[in-house]
């Protein structure tokens, strides 16, 4: 027992029980009360006994106000007129109970730590809050102020607070105790603990808006919920996500956040099936995910990768707040496609090939999935790309390149069409094969077309060839309008079957005169451009970087780039790419920079330039400085004339040094050294720019730079083209063939009018040739080769011959072949 202090009472009395009149004494008072179970009991007027929990609900008095005399024992005071002297029994309540205990002391502000909030005025113990809230089931109770219970089944939102500042109120209903301060909770637990679930992967996301359209659609159950109820009832349909709204629903799906996050304050139902724990709010879901994920074979992170408005994976489907790995992973593999991408939290992006505009730092790919805010979803034309899981069968297609993406029209640049429908890359090749094409070309996703020669009407970005083939998905087959080439390996001048029967293949060389490129040797390999950055170039590089930028924009015939730098000391910097826009940006990008500026390392650049290069391509070397590693050159023009690169030599500014070897490499080559003086002549890229265009043949170029305007008017040099016939074996009369005036079979005329097969014969055996053709009944001619543009019916060779019918002398564009007796 212990004295407390004098206190005033009223008609709703402060110690409510009345446990006895009369001769009351003190002690006899405190045995009332303690016997009943009261923590407090107060003596009135001399002669009342009253017992209660809680006192001071109409304030403490000074003691003079209670110096009534007890009527059982005089020598003590029993308090006055509607005042009680109090005192507590020693029965404590809540310390008494399993589980309660002192958590800490906690700040709160208006948007409360603990929601529930009571105001408990006089009645303010700690075991009055404690029996409030866990009457209510909540796991934890607060005091604040002194005159307020809190209840929560959360604690800590705002932080800890100093143990002091929860001991500067005094608790209304127990003026020895203290009862938290301002905006500070003394934090107990009540004892109760949620109900024991296993929820193996089970993890808290956070709380969402709901709308009249669920963000989560399926209904998992209703009534008595529990978190791990719901969780349950979930993972069972497979649901990978779930969550639990107004106390008493439970909601599954498999995206969430469509409507937005909010606070968790608004998530602070209790579940009616665990008072203990929260249920969401009213259209608030509190998420989970169940721990199920989507796992696919094959499905592998490849890394982030630049993006622009020309789109690197084609297909771009805004998937919202359904955005996820896993759905953009089930969109575009129920599409055929090979990779996915992710994009700006919101985008599911699909292609079959990626990174044509380049990789970038994992850091840039991390804005949170719309659908998962777990997870990341690319970023700001950003795509975290992984493959689907579907590959290309394997197929071996020998001789099988992809040379490129080419616009066509109405009059076909691959001539003949030999498939439609479900088409893909292996059937077009083989279907082109079998009809001995050099050349073929799928379309549209559903069209295969076969040629001898392609790229009339220029190439066009492979991003202009991404329709999926009807018959492989994985795979492209060009566009609108757009072929995407390949070669299928068969080679016409190396096949026996492209000459007649009995006949043999045999290499020829013809004298040809024009600036055009000879039939069928349109297509070249890479355009390979070297370019010396030493600081004497300053003066003429953005000419030279203008010049080149219109060669690249009038390209019709190469298929790719290669792009290198160079400067002393010597530092490889060398790219291969199909993208023009890649080699401006490479070229904007060099640094003119001093240094030793004569002689430079230009044979170390040409090597490791030339490595990359395709077969059949051109090297433009732009410098103004002889080379420092000349040692070099012998290697430069093997490797040179072994992959068929013609060496051009642009000699820009004063041309420091004699630059003998660039004389070697363009001899052996059969290129071109073109030394000028001040700056980067017109005439010359004029030339390069037209005959990657397709306009003139690099072959045909002059040897000098005093011919340059001659071939700029068309007026080109003769040159010698090798070219591929089929020639017969020796007999009397060997046939009847085609004769084209272009390429004649037998280029020496022996003679004309009255002509018979044994006068001819004799006129080509007097000059020593093997075979003599006889055309149009009166024309003799004489060679040691023939067949040059095939065979013909014999019944085209049916002209008599005008010195003696009975012999047949050829026909109007045919040859009538013997070979010299």
């Amino acid at each position: 027992m212990s004295h407390i202090g004098c206190f005033v009472d009223g008609r709703r009395r402060d110690l409510p029980t009345l446990a006895g009149k009369g001769s009351m004494t003190v002690g006899r008072c405190y045995g009332l009360c303690k016997k009943k179970g009261f923590r407090f009991f107060g003596v009135q007027i001399g002669k009342q006994c009253w017992c209660g929990n809680h006192y001071g609900r109409y304030g403490r008095r000074d003691k003079r106000e209670c110096r009534y005399q007890c009527r059982g024992d005089k020598t003590t005071y029993c308090g006055g007129a509607w005042r009680n002297n109090v005192y507590a029994t020693g029965v404590v309540v809540a310390s008494k109970a399993a589980g309660v205990k002192y958590v800490g002391c906690f700040k709160d502000n208006r948007y409360r730590d603990l929601p529930v909030v009571y105001t408990a005025n006089y009645k303010t113990t700690k075991a009055y809050c404690f029996r409030y809230c866990r009457a209510k089931g909540y796991r934890y109770f607060g005091l604040q102020n002194g005159n307020a219970c809190t209840c929560g089944n959360t604690v800590g939102r705002y932080g800890k607070a100093k143990s002091k500042d929860c001991a500067r109120s005094t608790c209304k209903g127990d003026k020895r105790s203290k009862c938290g301060g301002p905006w500070r909770n003394s934090v107990f637990t009540t004892g109760l603990k949620p109900k024991s679930f296993k929820t193996p992967g089970m993890s808290h996301i956070g709380c969402f808006v709901d709308g009249r359209r669920r963000d989560l659609p399926t209904v998992g159950g209703k009534g008595s919920i529990t978190v791990g109820r719901c969780y349950g009832l979930c993972k069972k349909k497979g649901f990978r996500f779930f969550g639990v709204q107004i106390g008493k629903q439970c909601w599954c799906g498999n995206h969430y956040g469509r409507y937005g996050r909010r606070d968790k304050r608004e998530c602070r139902y209790q579940c009616r099936g665990d008072k203990t724990t929260y249920c969401g709010g009213s259209w608030r879901n509190d998420v989970y995910a169940t721990g199920l994920e989507e796992h696919a074979s094959g499905v592998t992170l490849l890394g982030c990768f630049r993006d622009n408005s020309k789109r690197d994976l084609p297909l771009v489907h805004g998937a919202g707040h359904r955005t996820t790995k896993a759905y953009c992973l089930k969109y575009c593999k129920s599409r055929g496609y090979r990779y996915f991408g992710l994009q700006a939290g919101s985008a599911c992006t699909c292609g079959n090939k990626y990174g044509s505009f380049g990789r970038v730092n994992a850091k840039q790919c991390r804005t949170r999935c719309r659908g998962d805010k777990r997870r990341t979803c690319g970023g700001s034309w950003r795509n975290s790309v992984y493959s689907t899981g579907i590959g290309s069968k394997p197929v071996r297609l020998p001789g099988l390149k992809h040379l490129g993406c080419y616009l066509d029209k109405s009059s076909r640049d691959l001539r003949k069409l030999v498939l439609s429908g479900s088409v893909t890359v292996p059937k077009c090749y083989k279907a082109c094969k079998a009809r001995k094409y050099r050349f073929f070309g799928v379309q549209n996703g559903y069209q295969c077309w076969c040629g001898n020669h392609y790229g009339r009407y220029r190439i066009r970005s492979n991003l202009e060839c991404r329709v999926q083939c009807r018959g492989d998905k994985s795979t492209y087959c060009g566009g609108a309008w757009r072929n995407n080439v390949f070669t299928t390996g068969y080679n016409p001048k190396a096949s026996v079957k492209t000459c007649p029967s009995g006949s043999k293949a045999k290499t020829v060389k013809r004298l040809v005169c024009g600036c055009a490129p000879a039939s069928g040797s349109q297509r070249l390999g890479s355009l390979v451009i070297v370019v010396d950055t030493t600081g004497s170039m300053s003066s003429v590089y953005k000419s030279v970087r203008r010049s080149i930028s219109r060669i690249l924009s009038a390209n019709r015939r190469f298929q790719n780039f290669v792009v290198s730098s160079y400067g002393d000391p010597y530092k490889r910097h060398v790219i291969r790419t199909k993208s023009i826009s890649r080699v401006q940006r490479f070229l904007n990008g060099l640094k003119i920079r001093g240094g030793g500026d004569c002689p430079e390392y230009s044979m170390s650049a040409v090597i490791d330039a030339a490595k990359l290069a395709d077969k059949d391509s051109v090297l433009l070397l732009f410098t103004d400085a002889s080379a420092k590693d000349r040692s070099l050159t012998s290697s430069a023009a093997k490797l040179l004339k072994s992959k068929r690169i013609r060496f051009i030599a642009i000699g820009s500014g004063r041309l420091c040094g004699r630059g003998a070897e660039y004389d070697v490499l363009a001899k052996n080559t059969g290129g071109l050294v073109a030394k000028l003086n001040r700056r980067v002549s017109d005439k010359v890229m004029k030339l390069i720019e037209l005959a990657a265009k397709g306009k003139m043949s690099f072959s045909a170029f002059p040897k000098n730079t005093r011919d340059l305007a001659n071939a700029l008017r068309g007026k080109c040099p003769c040159r010698t083209v090798t070219r591929h016939i089929c020639a017969m074996p020796h007999s009397a009369s060997l046939g009847c063939f085609l004769d084209d005036p272009k390429y004649p079979d037998f280029s020496v005329v022996a003679g004309r009018g009255k002509m018979t097969v044994w006068k001819c014969n004799n006129l080509c055996k007097a000059k020593k040739f093997s075979y003599f053709g006889l055309k149009n009944g009166s024309k003799c001619s004489c060679g040691d080769n023939y067949g040059n543009s095939g065979g013909a019916k014999e019944s085209k060779c049916n002209k008599r011959c005008s010195g003696n019918s009975k012999d047949k002398c050829g026909g109007t564009a045919t040859n009538s072949v013997y070979k010299v007796d």
